[in-house]
């Protein structure tokens, strides 16, 4: 009887979890979040926003405007300041601990280094790639990693020297990037250490999309055997 009822709930979570995980199930899970309107900022200006980024020490968001990027300081609503020389401005990276805030340039193909506190350019670094997009900072290896879009690669930026250390093609054109939560230290560094950065950036990007699929199917589990107790 046991075994029998273990092989239903088996069969009923293998259900729980295709449903939890469909896009159907993720749709209305998004429309019946508690999302509203806090505050709107005018901003002055006509040229398109790509990527926004919060700052939340300083209280200061980054907005990417074509050719130049608007920082407002969320407490006031007001202009806190501006950054110029980002052609093609996209992504930002904040490395708190620095003090400095990485973005990315995509007509430029440059990536501009900033004091996060007073908004002064202090480095531009030489992308390896055309169109440097995406941006993400991973505090464990110290490095930036950028996606180049048009050069199909993922290059890997040493935070004490601010040089280009590795790039690698990864085919497709990439945008956005994702660190694993479950990679481990020492899986981390032993990784980096054999194959490279670039090869570490690539598997990190591979096992992001895993992970989530596993967190969705442990989500309806757990829902599942919630629902088990409860009616018990």
């Amino acid at each position: 009887m046991i075994k029998q009822q273990m092989a239903q709930l088996m069969l009923s979570g293998g259900l729980a979890t295709a449903l939890w995980c469909s896009p159907a199930a993720a749709a209305s899970a998004n429309s019946t979040a508690p999302f509203a309107v806090a505050q709107r900022y005018v901003l002055s200006g006509t040229e398109h926003w790509d990527y926004v980024a919060y700052d939340a020490p300083r209280h200061h968001l980054f907005i990417s405007r074509a050719n130049h990027v608007q920082v407002v300081d969320t407490v006031t609503g007001k202009l806190f300041g501006e950054i110029k020389g980002t052609d093609g401005v996209h992504g930002f990276a904040f490395v708190p601990d620095k003090n400095l805030g990485f973005i990315t340039n995509g007509r430029a193909d440059t990536i501009t280094v900033v004091n996060l506190d007073t908004l002064q350019v202090v480095d531009t670094i030489k992308a390896s790639g055309a169109d440097p997009d995406g941006i993400l900072y991973v505090p464990l290896l110290q490095r930036i990693y950028v996606s180049n879009g048009h050069a199909n690669s993922v290059s890997a930026i040493d935070i004490a020297t601010r040089k280009v250390i590795a790039t690698i093609a990864v085919g497709g054109k990439p945008e956005a990037l994702r660190q694993s939560r479950r990679q481990k230290r020492n899986r981390r560094t032993r990784r980096e250490s054999q194959h490279g950065p670039g090869t570490l950036a690539a598997r990190v990007m591979r096992r992001a999309l895993r992970t989530d699929h596993r967190q969705c199917h442990r989500a309806a589990l757990h829902r599942l055997l919630q629902s088990a107790h409860a009616g018990t």
